[in-house]
């Protein structure tokens, strides 16, 4: 199993159900984790959009 540190983004995680591991409550934080990143990502593009000459 990869670490954190090991990937290469955060897009990588799967979900730990894929994996066997049937923990509903990790399941739910590692999706808040992903949509959480989608809205930075969303946000840093606004950003940058704004930023440009």
């Amino acid at each position: 199993m990869k670490s954190l540190s090991d990937l290469n983004g955060i897009d990588d995680i799967m979900a730990p159900s894929t994996m066997g591991i049937n923990d509903v409550s990790l399941n739910k934080l590692v999706g808040d984790l992903l949509d959480l990143n989608t809205q930075r990502l969303t946000l840093l593009g606004n950003s940058s959009e704004k930023s440009a000459p």
